[in-house]
């Protein structure tokens, strides 16, 4: 005998999700340079633009009330290093040296060019041993703040005053007009990607959930377009074609608002998407209370100090990972497929949520450049998990139609079958009676030919050319005694019929089910048969699995199943040369299944739908009734199971009984 081990099913923990986000992070460590000193920006011509990220020194001012003097003379440090609080005042300092000798392009004048939004404050220029001061205004476009700076030779400090930016500009530059065309066509194209690829996904979904009537996809826009929106405010897309005038301090709180709403939509898409309620409900509990404390920062955005809306944001960005990528784990681990997606692109806009709102001292424009990266992923990788999802759902949705096509065509089936019951009930019944006279009357019939025979034969004394229907006496008496044994047989086989007759059409006495081995009513089938199947066939294996759980069975049912089974697999193999039958036990999932095969010439295909019909047989007629089968899945329905037949390739038939084991305890 073989033993099978109980089937266990093991998770092993998805590494790659927890790879995919160390290996971002440290591609991000590796993008931060360590703190340097700011050194001067050469205006030598070499090229037309130099951004003014690490070169910037700055100083906070929280009173507000530095003169220009006071903070000249104080020591600034690399921006980098400073920590901006709303409400105070931020001085940042570069330097231009500009050299003695240029060349003919060298030539063009220089600006300073900052981008929205921004609120554009003062600049001050050093002149000898005094500060002029400079306005700051928009270019004749009115895409950009630019202010001239000086074209004399030498070393000049640029000093610019301006409110902390609650959002950093879309970028800050010294440049010519040359370097001010290009950085504004580099922006143009950034930003219009970025957009275009959004309204690309933005418009596919919202068809989808219109057409689909899926929440899934119409939370999915949301999400995108309140994400899409807040980028289009910091970023500055909105004050450079939308509202130019308006000042990056104006923009603060519906940038704010966008932001909590950020985070409204994308928790409330992923529970909808992750189906946690039924996946993670724990999580689930967890998602909901993110979500209502988020919804309440609504109206403190608008009405609380700037301070207190940018520590509230902040807490918001740093528990977006741990309340999002845990929940997609648990349901992924509770069996959500389409869940690998979402992982992977919540991972890369977690982490950039992290890094813009947490201040880490990054430089200027990494941060909030590294959350649109992480958010563009994070869309694209959205809108494939919902293509996924789309696909698994239908697939799902195309099982379950199938399974209702057959739950259907069970259920007819059933009807019929019970209808065929009542109808076999019947004529078994109607059958039974007259059969019952055949076979009380004919043993009468023989007693009578036997009391008469002496007399006849005594006739036939007298008589020696006595003929009866042109028969002897010995030939009458022989000829009636093999017309009543045919007629004997004949009333054996119909009350044979009947008791199948009755035995499809009866209901089993619940009292006989019972906690069952299934090895021990196999073993039971198999001594039974064991003798005819040795003459049938040259080869009878048994292969029963150890530690099979018990069942809820009616044993001598189920016994009258498997012998039924061998017996036909016996009668099929026994046509060929080394016939075998094997009959095997084993635990499949949640059923326990005993199979019975043969190396006969297998059934025909034009006839497996045919071969568990009442009364359907392909055996002679002397040896079958066609209801062994019929009889045998009629039992197995009882059980809860499935009789199942796999023919072929070749010469071979296999029966698959699948019997549901018992519920476990709770």
């Amino acid at each position: 005998m073989r033993t099978r081990e109980p089937g266990v099913v093991r998770r092993h923990p998805h590494r790659w999700i927890a790879f995919a986000v160390a290996g971002l992070a440290l591609v991000v460590l590796g993008l931060l340079p360590p703190p340097a000193v700011a050194a001067p920006i050469v205006l030598d011509g070499r090229t037309d633009s130099h951004s003014l990220g690490l070169e910037l020194d700055a100083l906070v001012d929280p009173s507000g009330e530095l003169t220009i003097d006071e903070v000249a003379a104080a020591d600034l440090v690399p921006i980098d290093q400073v920590d901006f609080g709303a409400g105070d005042t931020m001085w940042a300092r570069f330097t231009i040296r500009v050299p003695e000798a240029r060349s003919d392009d060298a030539a063009e004048r220089w600006y300073l060019i900052l981008g929205h939004p921004h609120d554009p404050g003062a600049l001050y220029i050093e002149d000898g041993n005094t500060f002029r001061r400079v306005p700051v205004t928009l270019d004749g476009t009115g895409t950009s703040f630019v202010c001239g700076l000086p074209g004399e030779p030498g070393t000049h400090r640029v000093f610019l005053e301006t409110p902390t930016p609650f959002t950093l500009p879309s970028f800050l530059h010294v440049a010519t007009s040359t370097g001010i065309e290009r950085l504004e066509q580099r922006l143009l194209t950034e930003q219009g990607l970025y957009l275009g690829v959004i309204s690309a996904m933005l418009l596919l979904n919202l068809l989808m959930g219109i057409l689909l009537r899926d929440r899934v996809h119409l939370w999915y826009v949301a999400f995108v377009s309140v994400s899409a929106a807040y980028f289009s405010l910091v970023m500055g897309t909105v004050g450079r074609f939308l509202l130019p005038t308006v000042s990056a301090s104006d923009l603060f709180r519906p940038g704010a608002t966008f932001l909590a709403l950020v985070v409204v939509t994308g928790v409330q898409f992923s529970r909808l998407f992750l189906d946690t309620p039924r996946m993670a409900p724990r999580w689930d509990r967890v998602m909901r209370v993110y979500i209502a404390l988020a919804l309440a920062t609504l109206p403190v955005v608008w009405l609380a100090a700037p301070p207190t809306v940018l520590g509230i944001l902040a807490l918001s960005g740093t528990l977006l990972p741990f309340v999002v990528l845990p929940a997609g784990v648990a349901s992924w681990r509770a069996g959500s497929r389409y869940a690998r997606f979402y992982l992977l692109g919540w991972s890369f806009f977690a982490v950039g949520a992290f890094l813009l709102a947490v201040p880490l001292g990054l430089p200027f424009r990494l941060a909030p450049s590294l959350f649109q990266l992480g958010s563009t992923l994070e869309a694209a990788m959205l809108s494939v998990a919902l293509v996924d999802r789309m696909r698994m759902l239908r697939e799902e949705r195309m099982h379950m139609a199938t399974a209702r096509e057959q739950a259907e065509q069970g259920a007819a089936r059933s009807e019929k079958l019970a209808a065929l019951g009542q109808l076999v009930a019947g004529v078994a019944h109607e059958v039974n009676n007259p059969n019952n006279f055949l076979t009380f009357n004919l043993p009468i019939l023989r007693d009578y030919l036997d009391a008469i025979r002496p007399h006849v034969e005594a006739a036939q004394k007298d008589d020696p050319d006595l003929r009866i229907y042109g028969l002897t006496v010995d030939e009458l008496f022989e000829d009636a005694a093999a017309l009543i044994g045919n007629m004997q047989h004949g009333t054996e086989r119909i009350a044979g019929i009947v008791s199948q007759l009755k035995t499809y059409a009866r209901k089993e006495d619940e009292t006989l089910w019972e906690e069952t081995d299934v090895n021990v009513v196999v073993k039971a089938a198999a001594t039974l048969v064991r003798n005819q199947l040795q003459k049938m066939v040259a080869h009878f294996d048994v292969d029963l699995a150890e530690g099979l759980p018990e069942i809820r069975a009616n044993p001598g049912r189920m016994e009258q199943v498997i012998v039924n089974l061998l017996l036909n697999a016996g009668q099929a193999a026994q046509a060929v040369e080394g016939g075998r039958v094997a009959l095997a036990t084993a635990r499949d999932g949640g059923s326990v299944t005993i199979t019975v095969e043969d190396n006969g010439p297998g059934v025909p295909e034009e006839l497996r739908e045919r071969i568990f019909e009442p009364f359907f047989t392909t055996k002679e007629r002397e040896q079958g009734t066609g209801m062994g089968l019929a009889i045998s899945q009629r039992i197995v329905d009882e059980h809860g199971g499935t009789l199942e037949l796999a023919s072929g390739p070749g010469p071979r038939t296999r029966f698959t009984i699948r019997l549901p084991l018992l519920p476990e305890e709770p």
